[in-house]
């Protein structure tokens, strides 16, 4: 079976070091919940090293920043807190040109860090790749705050688990 858009991104991260955890839809399926998700949250370590490993790791794949900004901005905190505070920059984008539904966010307006999500993230396995995701607590946290129906599903799901119990 051939490697997946979602599948190349997570090898990328991995193979160039990049402290995260995936966030948003694919976390929820990675959970147990069926859902259809077309992008790839993740929640970032921003300590500047790490967003440059990251920012080699879209170059990489050929990726390229959706906002009209220079992607080096995010290894800047000044840079980076004036995007979400003054343009209401939620999540900066990678996409690659060629299929622009290939998406990668960068979550920055949440009102959760890595070093916060840091104890409670779960390490999935996909094919061998370790894949570091938020906690089922953290990401109800963050579906309950962002609030719009599709992840007010998510978290209906992720509190009644695959089975019907009381998700943990």
């Amino acid at each position: 079976m051939s490697e997946g858009p979602f599948q190349r991104v997570l090898r990328a991260l991995h193979a160039h070091g990049v402290r995260y955890a995936v966030a948003g839809g694919v976390a929820a399926v990675l959970h147990g919940v069926a859902r259809f998700t077309a992008d790839l949250d993740v929640i970032l370590d921003l300590e500047p090293g790490n967003v440059r490993n990251v920012l080699a790791a879209m170059r990489s794949l050929g990726m390229v920043a959706r906002p009209p900004v220079d992607p080096e901005g995010l290894a800047v905190p000044e840079t980076r807190e004036g995007w979400v505070r003054e343009k209401g920059l939620v999540a900066f984008t990678f996409a690659h040109p060629s299929d622009p539904l290939v998406a990668v966010d960068i979550l920055l307006g949440v009102p959760l860090r890595y070093d916060e999500a840091a104890p409670g993230i779960h390490t999935f396995e996909i094919d061998g790749l370790p894949v570091p995701t938020l906690g089922r607590t953290d990401l109800i946290r963050l579906k309950r705050l962002a609030g719009r129906p599709r992840d007010l599903e998510d978290v209906r799901a992720l509190e009644e688990g695959e089975d019907g119990r009381p998700g943990g």
